[in-house]
Order: structure tokens, then C-alpha cells, then sequence
């Protein structure tokens, strides 16, 4: 393996190590669901790094162990385009899509076709070659355009959406990032240049994951706006903390409302548990609950996304282990929790329009 080759690995090794480091970080501090597949995607991508290219310079004497190591990780690689796909419809609130069940199915049956077909052969030139069978290469070509060009439409549908405020650079920068990874990859195929269609995808969706990172709001659920999220006690509907209600109205009365709505709902319903969502015309109502420490989490959007929910438990769960020793004597003075409101702020950064 030469010096340039394993600078340009290590750079790119390190770079995917980092980008892996703040994506872990940004969903162990939101909890949204959708980081998981962005996460899982850089993870196959940098363990296909570490094996891949090292690979290609062993010695003929090992060509079973070259065979191994490409089964080994060829599959993962076709399940990069679906976990990018799951990516963004969880963003769009809906993983189980049509778009996403298309990519989900299409994948598998590739890996399908490879565990039956082998595709591909190695030959040895100072270092190996992979060569692919042209069916092979027809079903990739049609995931990979497919793939291009479902994330354009999502990115651009990004840039253009209107209404919420969210900024459109990292968005932009975003799709600068796709048209290099899908420039190096036609490039790549069409002069067989060595290893450059692998360090495009690596740069160009590294730049998609640092614009994410950067400015995840920007991403976030184009017709999904919150409105306000409320802390509260869910005995007495006293609220605790709030972000985001209306200045110039009263936000305990809101809360109030709300809590004895969802109490109101349960006794018509004679149902042991709560409510968990309501839906009134164009706004929507997501209920979460600690039931041990009688704490209760609202939030109102103007249309219901299920992939709150789990950032709500989040917030629920950090504010009792941070308040819990003062929630049983609380003495109804709200500036006990007011620092809290930023911490709401860290949880939904993905989703909050900055003011």
C-alpha cells in the first residue's frame, strides 16, 4: 500500500470517526430516532473503510482471505442506501413509507441475488481488482440512481419548503455534498480511477452530516412546526416550565387546559391511562407521562409527529432526575425549573425554529 494511500485512509478514517463521535452525541442529548440510521450509516461506512482498502494490497497468497473479506463486507454496503432513505422519511415522521419499504425490499433483494449469484471476480495486478458481472451492475446502478435522486428530492424539498423559518444554508451545503459523492462515483466508473468513488462518498456525505449537524432544525419535518412544549404536574395541571408559548398570554392556563382535557377524555373513555395525542383542526397535541413523579410533558404542533415522542420521554426523564428531590415540596415557584428551559432547547434543537 503506498504513502498516499494510507494518508488519504487515515484522513478519511479519522473524519468518519468524528462524524460518528457527533452524531452519537447529538442523539444521546435529543433522543431522535432518525440519527440512529444516519449513525449506522457512517458506522458500516467507516468499518467497510478499515477493511476494504487495506485489502485490495494483500498478497496473492491470500486470495481466501481476500474472498472473505469481500463477502464480509458487501453486504453492508448495499444496506447503505436504505438506512439513508429511513433517514429522511423519519424526519418526515413516517419510517415505514412506501419510498422507505421500496428501498428496504430492492436492497434485499439484491443481497439476495448476491448470496445466490456470486457477481463479481478478483484479479491480481500488483494489487487485486474487483470486477462485477453486468447484472449485478445493472441492479446496483438502478438502486444508486434511484438513490440520488430521492435525496435531491428531499434536500430540495428542504430548500424550498416556506412558512417556518428554518434556515436554508446548511441545506444547500448539504446538496453541494451529494453532487460531490455522486460526481466521484461517475468519475470513478467511467475512468476506473482507483479508490476515488469510495473517498467521494466518504467527503460528499460527510459534508451531508456536518450541514446536519450544524443546522439539524434545517432538515427537520418540513410541515411540522412546534408551537410550544409544557412541563406540568399531571395531578394538579400546575404548570412547571414551558418553551416556546406566545409571550402577552398566560401558558399555565394552556397547560392546564390541556391536562384537564386529557383527564376529561380518560373518564368519558373510563380508561385507566391517559391519552396520549390529540388532534383539534390544524393543531395537534403529543401527551407523554412519568407516572411515579406526576409529571406530565405536552407538546402542540401543527401536525402530529410520532418521532417526538421519544424526545418528549427524553425531557420527561432528565427534569425528575434533575428536580426530583425539590418536586415533592415544590412551593408552586416556577423559577425553581426556569434554567430548564434550555435544556428543552438541547433536546429539541432538531426540531426548533432559532428566534
Amino acid at each position: 500500500m503506498d504513502v498516499i494511500s494510507i494518508v488519504v485512509s487515515g484522513i478519511l478514517i479519522v473524519v468518519l470517526i468524528i462524524i460518528i463521535a457527533l452524531l452519537i452525541r447529538l442523539y444521546r442529548n435529543t433522543r431522535y430516532t432518525p440519527i440512529i440510521f444516519i449513525t449506522t450509516f457512517f458506522i458500516i461506512l467507516f468499518i467497510n473503510m478499515l477493511i476494504y482498502m487495506p485489502v485490495l494490497w494483500l498478497p496473492y497468497s491470500e486470495s481466501e482471505l481476500i474472498f472473505l473479506l469481500f463477502e464480509i463486507t458487501a453486504y453492508p454496503l448495499i444496506m447503505f442506501f436504505p438506512l439513508f432513505v429511513l433517514f429522511f422519511e423519519g424526519m418526515k415522521g413516517r419510517f415505514n413509507s412506501s419510498i422507505s419499504t421500496v428501498f428496504l425490499i430492492y436492497s434485499c433483494f439484491i443481497m439476495g441475488y448476491m448470496a445466490i449469484e456470486s457477481p463479481w471476480e478478483f484479479e491480481w495486478s500488483n494489487r487485486w481488482h474487483q470486477i462485477f458481472n453486468d447484472d449485478f451492475i445493472i441492479l446496483t446502478g438502478i438502486l444508486l440512481v434511484s438513490f440520488y435522486v430521492y435525496v435531491y428530492y428531499r434536500l430540495i424539498q428542504f430548500v424550498r419548503e416556506k412558512g417556518s423559518g428554518r434556515p436554508k444554508q446548511m441545506t444547500i451545503i448539504a446538496i453541494s455534498g451529494l453532487t460531490i459523492a455522486l460526481a466521484g462515483t461517475f468519475i470513478s466508473m467511467t475512468l476506473n480511477l482507483f479508490y476515488l468513488d469510495f473517498i467521494a462518498w466518504i467527503i460528499g456525505f460527510s459534508i451531508v452530516a456536518m450541514a446536519y449537524l450544524k443546522e439539524p432544525e434545517s432538515f427537520f419535518l418540513s410541515n411540522t412546526n412546534i408551537e410550544a412544549i409544557f412541563l406540568l404536574n399531571s395531578e394538579s395541571q400546575i404548570l412547571y416550565v414551558n418553551l416556546g408559548y406566545p409571550k402577552g398570554t398566560d401558558p399555565s392556563l394552556a397547560a392546564a387546559g390541556l391536562g384537564g382535557a386529557t383527564t376529561m377524555v380518560q373518564e368519558i373513555l373510563d380508561d385507566e391511562h391517559p391519552t396520549t395525542e390529540l388532534v383539534h383542526k390544524n393543531k395537534g397535541f403529543l401527551f407523554e407521562y412519568d407516572f411515579d413523579h406526576n409529571v406530565a410533558g405536552i407538546i402542540i404542533v401543527d401536525q402530529i409527529n410520532p418521532q417526538l415522542r421519544a424526545p418528549l420521554k427524553h425531557a420527561i426523564s432528565k427534569f425528575v432526575s434533575k428536580y426530583k428531590a425539590q418536586l415533592p415540596d415544590w412551593d408552586g415557584m416556577v423559577d425553581t425549573f426556569e434554567d430548564f428551559e434550555e435544556e428543552l432547547r438541547t433536546i429539541f434543537k432538531f426540531a426548533l425554529v432559532k428566534n
